[in-house]
């Protein structure tokens, strides 16, 4: 069928999918208004198979209205409506029954450039097909156990926690030039679903279901000027499953509860012709990718016991760091064409991209990839473990997985030679004996150099109305996005943190969100946007008042036959002050005022930015201030007062700031120098997805996020939604319940709703339309998803066929490596990576462990000496070739002195 708006823009507001029956023939019929497109599809049920029939014939099954196919409908009889929806989210026949899923209701929860809404589905519902096909008892099930296994399907838990896209592919990170009908079907939760739709060319009305959050926030910066954060998270179904299950990696070399989250900020233009800009910044959260599960004690009441596997511990770890390195590889001729720009405007008196500073991009340079070499192999990936690292009188059983975690970087940089890079925080026991404050002001040091290295993506997209001006902007830099060549890149991601705790819940949560937001202040900075304020800062104590009247926690998301299940969950739909989903597409840009310019001065507006410059030809250089001999005419535009309280802002006048300034500083001042809507909108949406993340893996909500209320004031409603202290204990109570009685049915049930081990779930295979298919099944999933990138060249035969401890086979310097070592508290447990390291306040000297190393370093402000190594990113350390005597000779001087540690892991 060919598409007549193959660009995928929107036609009509929304989509509409009518569910038609046409008596008396009882004949079932799926009617289809894409927003896309200007015609209507009738989508034929066969009445004895219940399969899909589409043909893409002009009067038979394509019309051009609604009206001109009802009418057609109406010649074989009375047309009876059954329902009515949104979107078709998936089709399967299950025995006798076809089982269509409509999406009734969602609503637009973000936007991106170019006006591509992501819907949140927040209601469905499950049509039942009947069809004749017989299934007697040679297929091994009774129509009861059939209606039984098709009620697992139709029980699973959409509302509220999935999303999708009907014009650009939201599968990847933004912006992706692949087409909508082409997603990555890593993150793809209705891949089975949608088969049959894509098996009749049907692949536009049946869009990609992603699970997380993508939610927009509509923000105004310091002088009122408008933008929009959009803040995403989709969950990997690669792994699928609960927490005491899907633990670990797989065979598909895929952890557990893996995530991928993105935030991207873009503003609009002061007319429809203006250029969009935007930033992204992305990262990823597992849970720990080597192969290792959990054995709870005593039917459930005793501990959960981490057990490591023996042989082939690291199957599958090399492929995992490969597939993220390719996912995230940079183009290397898109960054030639940007380099070029940034010389060229940086000799010429021109500034097209002064608005993202270009000239202070610190994020690493690109070397051209040589014949041969895979340029996805340079891609550099920062493990962020927050595990437990056990103590001298308590062998924690995290310690363990962290030793071994410790041992597969090793393995993966000094035999695989991929440049990872390796911080090894044990959060739990620095926040005990530090503070908060202490061990995120650690995480913030720590990564500060990888941050700069890695950087954002950034660019503008360029209006429908303005596409044809190629001559603008250099075709080097442009991509395809929504269908057009309209993205214009000034930077790109270089490298990736991936972030990870024992089960990817709580910890993860936290840290990414205390790095979030300080790359959020880099992003706006970088924009043009003011959301930081030098001198005394806002005025904390007047921030948001009053715009949360309800918990974040509520009710649990609606099951999509409308009943609820046994565990609680996020409401779909929190019931909070904030603006509505869809943004104002508005600027309130303050105009600049009039000057009168000495001779050879110029003003211009940023054509990325849209604020004013001065160009200086004499001197050939520029300036975002005109020059202070000018003589203003205009009386200086006033400071919103949008979103206080009581309609004032304590704010000064915000000066310049230097990049990623912010990671160096406390705390404290980080919270009174950030914009305070900000910071509660990161706060609530992080609230808002952890627990969401939470539900699907352990039927909770999310623990220890009060620490993300760190940045809101005392009296702030939003700090009743964070669980800690106690309700830390009621949710770890609840979370074991789950795992012990309720893991294993809703293990299934997951497993059933993606259309995997059908041998296991329906027992037995039948042939149907002439297929043999595993169960009573017409649509079967397929055994192998496609993925974006090969994984044939990612083996690695030695350390996939290695044991734990691994045996000393490997070359000289590693055999000596892996050797054991104590393990130590808030340190990797016994590598020798590169140590990074901190001197303690005097009077944690007696408290905390530490380490006296032979090169002293001081990182960053603050003089803290916690045990913290690194595997650097840039090839192997010379050091690193005989540095074994110096480790033994190292740990000659270690002091040891006990720790009290709780003796129950939450989390």
């Amino acid at each position: 069928m060919t598409d007549p708006n193959p660009r995928g823009w929107r036609l009509r507001d929304e989509s509409l999918v009518l569910v038609l029956q046409v008596l008396p023939a009882e004949r079932h019929f799926l009617l289809i208004s894409l927003a896309t497109r200007e015609d209507v599809q009738l989508v034929r049920f066969d009445p004895v198979s219940g399969a899909l029939s589409f043909r893409g014939e002009k009067g038979f099954d394509v019309f051009d209205s609604d009206g001109e196919a009802l009418s057609y409908l109406k010649l074989q009889g009375s047309v009876k409506h059954l329902g009515k929806g949104k979107s078709a989210l998936g089709y399967v026949v299950v025995g006798n029954t076809g089982l269509l899923l409509l999406a009734e209701n969602a609503s637009v929860s973000a936007l991106l450039p170019g006006g591509h809404q992501i819907r949140t589905v927040t209601n469905t519902a499950w049509y039942r097909i009947p069809c004749q096909a017989d299934i007697g008892e040679k297929y091994g099930l009774t129509r009861e156990e059939l209606d039984e296994k098709a009620k697992k399907i139709t029980d699973f838990p959409i509302n509220g926690a999935h999303w999708y896209c009907e014009t650009v592919d939201v599968s990847r990170p933004f912006p992706s030039e692949k087409p909508v009908t082409d997603p990555s079907f890593q993150f793809v939760w209705n891949a089975w679903l949608s088969e049959s739709f894509r098996s009749v060319g049907l692949d536009k009305q049946c869009p990609a279901l992603l699970q997380g959050t993508a939610e927009i926030r509509e923000l105004e910066d310091v002088t009122g000027e408008s933008f929009n954060l959009v803040l995403v998270s989709r969950r990997s179904r690669l792994h699928p499953g609960t927490r005491y299950i899907a633990r670990g990696l797989n065979d598909e070399g895929e952890p557990g509860n893996e995530i991928e989250c993105e935030q991207i900020i873009w503003r609009t233009g002061e007319t429809g012709d203006d250029p969009i800009p935007w930033s992204r910044y992305a990262w990823r959260r597992g849970t720990v990718p080597i192969r290792w599960g959990v054995t709870i004690r005593n039917g459930g009441l005793g501990e959960a016991e981490i057990s490591i596997r023996r042989e082939k511990t690291f199957m599958g770890t090399k492929e995992y760091v490969r597939r993220v390195q390719k996912r995230f590889c940079p183009d290397y001729e898109l960054e030639q064409g940007i380099e070029a720009e940034s010389s060229r405007s940086a000799d010429s008196s021109t500034a097209s991209t002064s608005g993202y500073s270009a000239f202070d991009d610190r994020s690493r340079k690109l070397a051209a990839p040589g014949p041969g070499v895979d340029p996805s192999k340079s891609v550099p990936v920062a493990f962020v473990s927050l595990l437990r690292k056990g103590t001298p009188d308590r062998d924690r059983s995290e310690g363990k997985l962290a030793t071994a975690f410790d041992q597969a970087l090793l393995l993966m940089r000094r035999e695989c030679q991929l440049p990872t890079t390796y911080f090894a925080l044990d959060w739990h026991e620095m926040d005990k004996q530090l503070g908060t404050c202490q061990v995120i002001e650690a995480l913030w040091s720590l990564m500060k150099s990888t941050v700069e290295s890695h950087g954002f993506a950034a660019g503008h997209f360029i209006p429908q109305s303005v596409d044809q001006k190629v001559g603008e902007v250099d075709e080097s830099r442009r991509t395809w996005w929504g269908g057009r060549l309209s993205m214009c890149w000034l930077s790109q991601q270089k490298g990736v943190a991936r972030y990870n705790c024992a089960d990817s819940l709580d910890r993860t949560n936290v840290a990414s969100f205390f790095m979030s937001v300080q790359i959020f202040v880099e992003q706006c900075r970088r924009m043009g946007l003011t959301v930081v304020s030098d001198g005394k800062g806002f005025n904390v104590g007047e921030r948001v008042q009053g715009r949360f009247k309800g918990k974040l926690w509520g009710k649990p998301p609606a099951t999509s036959n409308a009943k609820q299940p046994p565990h609680r969950s996020l409401s779909p739909e929190p019931k909070t002050q904030f603006r509505s989903h869809s943004p104002r597409l508005r600027s309130k840009t303050p105009p600049p005022p009039e000057v009168r310019l000495p001779e050879g001065w110029e003003r211009r507006r940023d054509d990325v930015t849209g604020n004013v410059y001065y160009i200086d030809h004499k001197n050939k250089r520029t300036s975002w201030t005109p020059p202070e001999t000018v003589k203003s005419f205009a009386k200086p535009a006033s400071v919103s007062t949008k979103g206080s309280s009581n309609g004032t802002r304590s704010n000064p006048q915000p000066t310049g700031l230097r990049p990623y300034e912010l990671l160096e500083a406390k705390v404290d001042i980080f919270k009174k120098k950030v914009l305070p809507e900000a910071l509660t909108t990161f706060a609530e949406i992080f609230l808002m997805s952890g627990d969401r993340n939470a539900f699907f893996y352990t039927g909770s909500q999310a623990m220890h996020s009060e620490k993300i209320m760190i940045f809101e004031p005392e009296t702030s409603q939003l700090r009743k939604s964070g669980a800690g202290g106690i309700s830390n204990w009621s949710i770890a109570i609840s979370r074991r319940y789950n795992n012990v009685m309720r893991d294993n049915d809703r293990q299934a049930q997951i497993e059933m709703f993606l259309g995997l081990y059908p041998e296991k779930h329906f027992l037995t295979s039948h042939p149907t339309l002439g297929n043999t298919q595993s169960g009573p099944l017409l649509y079967k999933a397929p055994s192998c998803l496609p993925l974006d990138h090969p994984d044939t060249d990612d083996d690695d035969e030695l350390i996939s066929q290695m044991s734990y401890p691994p045996p000393l086979t490997l070359s000289n310097s590693t055999e000596t490596d892996l050797k054991s070592h104590p393990i130590l508290p808030y340190s990797h447990s016994n590598t020798d990576l590169d140590v990074m390291e901190r001197e303690l306040p005097p009077s944690m000297d007696d408290q905390v462990w530490a380490r006296r190393s032979f090169s002293e370093s001081t990182l960053g402000h603050r003089n803290f000496r916690l045990l913290e190594k690194e595997v650097g990113g840039g090839g192997i350390p010379k050091s690193d070739q005989n540095d074994v005597e110096n480790l033994m000779e190292s740990q000659q001087g270690l002091r040891e002195v006990p720790v009290d540690v709780s003796p129950l892991a939450l989390d």
